[in-house]
């Protein structure tokens, strides 16, 4: 009878393959995926790499960007009471802070923009502004309000896929792989 070795379960020094058998790596575990999902959502959170690009002004910055005749076109977003504001593409060198993603002479993205009370009290101000420089031509704005759908289904949402993620791994490891609900009441005869 041949004499069985016993092997020490914690050794680096196993040979548990045979040998025709090729070597068996690390398993690439559910829970890495979650932990890079983690990850790259604090990176979003943190670095906001889609986010905004627009430099913060004030509204006296913005009526001297009017009387030099800077601006090309304003937008008022009603829900979020900010102010978004293009510059001419030949304006931009005047600006070094400015965001010049500039396509073909179309401005693609607002340069700067602005908190203000409401569009009322904005409008108002625009209104004595205009009044108090009557030679300068005047620029209408765009009204819109942004979709915040998204952001708020996110932010809904994710706490609870991120529990449900954590429960189907807590499940996995406890059933030793297999994914099946948890039988309470099954008894084995």
């Amino acid at each position: 009878m041949a004499k069985q070795e016993k092997r020490n379960p914690f050794s680096n020094n196993n040979n548990n393959n045979t040998p025709g058998e090729p070597k068996k790596g690390p398993k690439f575990g559910s829970y890495w995926a979650f932990i890079i999902i983690l990850a790259i959502m604090l990176a979003f959170q943190f670095l906001n790499p889609l986010g905004s690009s627009r430099q913060e002004i004030n509204i006296s910055q913005f009526q001297n960007m009017l009387q030099k005749g800077h601006v090309s076109k304003y937008t008022i977003v009603t829900n979020k009471d900010r102010v978004r504001v293009w510059i001419k593409a030949d304006s931009l060198a005047g600006y070094p802070n400015a965001n010049k993603n500039v396509v073909k002479g179309a401005e693609e993205t607002p340069q700067f923009d602005f908190e203000i009370a409401s569009p009322e009290v904005f409008n108002d101000q625009m209104e004595k502004f205009y009044a108090r420089h009557p030679g300068l031509a005047r620029i209408e704005p765009e009204v819109r309000s942004d979709n915040d759908f998204l952001p708020k289904a996110i932010s809904y949402l994710l706490p609870f896929v991120l529990l449900l993620g954590v429960w189907i791994l807590l499940m996995r490891k406890m059933s030793g792989g297999a994914v099946v609900p948890v039988a309470l009441g099954e008894y084995s005869v």
